[in-house]
């Protein structure tokens, strides 16, 4: 559920539509929210394996493309679509097509041949037994990279330690130069509490580290159609109350900088 560009603020419904063989969204139905009964807008197919999403009053279509010597499920490169609606017409606002080469990376063997980063056991030792199971990778690196300071919480050790699930990476072009970086998030505990990140940008020699920044207990998402790359975390005044106040930070690889595009808060002040 959400609203759309050109419904006049009018709430929309959009419903996937599956298929069983190969398995994946073929198309998608958006219904008009009216009582008593919703309003058929759009019926769209000719889809392979898309990914639908509403942010920022659009829809966000991201389609794969596949060339003849691709494997199934790992497309060479992606189009992402933004729509929004004139009536009961689609409307294509933007359309961008990226390099997936990334998605295809040996993660490990990254984490353990990158000269920033140092592996081992003893780097994460209150990982839980499930993010073993799982090929969790523990790492201590230093963050950097970044246009604005990113330090750690603690003053005594300025890097950031945990664990790293590389079978859950984001991924986006958020330099836009039509290859998809990868976020990888660094997490500690049982409880999966966010440390930080990395951003990989994609080299002729594979996968290659570029920023890490610390961000304990953030919220971190694409945004922006998957071009940018948002933060939130939580503004602490007073350590010893609960805060209700939040920063929300924008982020686009400019270069091998990340760099910080926006600065929202919110909550009660």
């Amino acid at each position: 559920y959400g609203t759309l560009r050109g419904t006049n603020g009018a709430s929309i419904a959009l419903l996937p539509v599956f298929a069983a063989n190969p398995s994946g969204v073929i198309g998608f139905l958006i219904y008009q929210v009216t009582l008593p009964t919703p309003s058929l807008l759009v019926a769209q197919g000719g889809l392979y394996q898309a990914g639908l999403t509403i942010e920022n009053q659009t829809l966000v279509v991201k389609s794969p493309i596949y060339k003849p010597e691709d494997i199934a499920f790992e497309p060479s490169a992606v189009t992402t679509t933004v729509y929004g609606l004139d009536g009961n017409r689609l409307v294509s606002l933007s359309e961008q097509t990226s390099n997936t080469t990334i998605r295809l990376a040996d993660w490990h063997a990254a984490f353990t041949e990158d000269p920033w980063i140092l592996t081992g056991p003893e780097r994460c030792p209150d990982a839980p037994q499930s993010a073993a199971d799982v090929g969790a990778l523990c790492v201590l690196v230093a963050p950097f990279g970044s246009d604005t300071p990113s330090p750690t919480e603690d003053p005594d050790s300025p890097v950031m330690s945990g664990y790293i699930l590389a079978t859950e990476p984001l991924f986006g072009d958020i330099d836009g130069d039509g290859v998809e970086e990868a976020i990888l998030l660094i997490q500690s505990g049982a409880s999966r509490i966010t440390e930080g990140f990395l951003v990989y940008r994609q080299a002729d020699s594979g996968p290659r580290l570029v920023a890490a920044l610390a961000a304990k207990r953030a919220g971190i998402q694409l945004t922006q159609a998957g071009t940018a790359l948002e933060v939130t975390t939580r503004v602490i005044d007073d350590p010893s109350v609960p805060s209700t106040r939040f920063r929300q930070a924008t982020y686009n690889l400019k270069g091998d900088i990340l760099t910080l595009s926006n600065v929202a808060g919110f909550g009660p002040e």
